[in-house]
């Protein structure tokens, strides 16, 4: 029996990317219990997928709550607000859980993953870190570094042990932070938790520090694939495949893997509509946020990365 629960961020507009998502988990572990929390009410098409994936959608009072008070936070930026949703995670249940984006692809069994946390001392696993993505430079990452040891880690992906703040401690951090968030990079809820972690003191590990077998990236842009299909980055297996920042398409890092777990099995059928997206966005916007790179506004360039649950 699972000691742990999976939970991912989702809705009807990545559908796609929940498809590999479970796609890669079934194939390799088909027991563990995994949770949807809604990005918002569109699931309608997300809905169908759970007899054939074999998981539960969030329904908790805090889900509301989180939004509120990211919203609020981020003076009324909905978009925002619902990106907060991911804390609860934090709040809905006592077991231990590992959180992953839906653009991920697994190519570890998560036992694996959670094995390697359960025998740490740590309450709190991360696996990316770049401090050039959570705090600006300045004052405050300096601070943060210096007072609590700031690992800046990627917030696609973690593990935790639960329950490990009540929704009160949340809107309390967050209200303290207020007045800083002029020093958060970004709009969404990676630099917070960050924040929330930093400041709880809660001791933050690194997986691949933990475990030096594996690579300290998974960002899908660093993977090499060989002829066996396996894929390292550095020299080191990655445990998963994690496409932050990437829309699915003709510019997406990796994209035979991605595909190969899109249309697995039953979802074989897809080939030619994965096919034509693939080809229209040779024209997509991709290709313009690649020609308009230097161009575009830094808060238009927040917009597009943190878009992916949105309409596009």
């Amino acid at each position: 029996m699972n000691k742990y629960t999976i939970f991912t961020l989702g809705n009807d507009v990545v559908l796609d990317w929940l498809i590999g998502f479970f796609n890669s988990l079934r194939s390799i572990n088909t027991t563990v219990k995994v949770k949807v929390i809604p990005f918002d009410d569109r699931i309608a098409k997300l809905k169908n997928l759970r007899e054939s994936f074999d998981f539960e959608i969030v329904e908790h009072s805090s889900l509301q709550d989180l939004e509120e008070i990211g919203t609020r936070f981020w003076d009324g930026n909905i978009m925002s607000g619902k990106t907060w949703r991911k804390l609860a995670c934090f709040t809905v249940q006592d077991d231990p859980f590992i959180f992953m984006d839906s653009d991920i692809v697994f190519t570890e069994n998560p036992d694996t993953l959670y094995d390697i946390y359960a025998s740490s001392d740590s309450a709190f696993m991360c696996f990316d870190i770049d401090e050039t993505q959570v705090y600006k430079r300045g004052l405050l990452r300096d601070f943060m570094k210096q007072k609590y040891n700031s690992r800046s880690f990627n917030s696609g992906c973690f593990i935790s042990k639960g329950s490990t703040f009540s929704i009160d401690e949340i809107r309390e951090v967050a209200s303290g932070a207020y007045s800083k968030k002029k020093d958060f990079l970004g709009w969404g809820d990676q630099t917070f938790i960050n924040y929330l972690l930093d400041t709880s003191e809660i001791n933050v590990s690194v997986f691949s520090e933990v475990d030096k077998s594996y690579s300290p990236s998974t960002w899908a842009k660093n993977s090499i694939i060989d002829k066996e299909g396996k894929v390292f980055t550095k020299g080191k297996p990655m445990p998963f495949i994690h496409w932050a920042g990437y829309d699915i398409g003709f510019f997406m890092p990796s994209k035979s893997v991605y595909q190969e777990w899109r249309l697995h099995g039953a979802f074989k059928k897809d080939t030619r509509e994965v096919r034509l997206r693939f080809l229209r966005s040779l024209f997509s916007i991709q290709l313009i946020k690649l020609l308009l790179k230097n161009l575009v506004p830094q808060g238009i360039k927040n917009y597009l990365k943190n878009r992916k649950y949105s309409d596009h």
